[in-house]
């Protein structure tokens, strides 16, 4: 019985990626009278048109108590987008400024900046 199953998808152009061993089963209830079944697990792809037909076939079999195809849906993985590599920003590096004529540029202590800070917040 598990060989006409695997020649009926192989008919319809169908391709079957895993045929696992047929295997004896206690049911859990009779079905028909049967206590006992035998168990065929077979994956595998084929064209949606020729399902119905498949269906068709294996229902109409004496032999078979119960079946199930279950379809599976496929997804294709989705492109992704290819970016540009960030560049880093790198700073220029700036003249320093000159200052107005007259002035004269003078380093201030950091003492001198404390003092004039608590005069004026006093």
């Amino acid at each position: 019985m598990s060989g006409q199953i695997s020649d009926l998808i192989q008919e319809k152009q169908g391709l079957i990626s895993q045929d696992l061993p047929t295997r004896k089963i206690l049911l859990a209830y009779p079905i028909n009278k049967e206590k006992e079944a035998f168990l065929k697990t077979c994956i595998f792809n084929l064209e949606r048109e020729f399902l119905p037909d498949l269906e068709k076939q294996i229902k109409g079999n004496k032999n078979v108590l119960r079946y199930l195809l279950v379809k599976r849906i496929v997804y294709k993985a989705k492109p992704t987008r290819r970016t540009k590599p960030i560049k880093p920003i790198i700073a220029k590096e700036q003249k320093p400024t000159k200052l107005p004529e007259g002035t004269k540029a003078t380093k201030v202590e950091l003492e001198e900046i404390g003092k004039k800070l608590d005069e004026i917040l006093k």
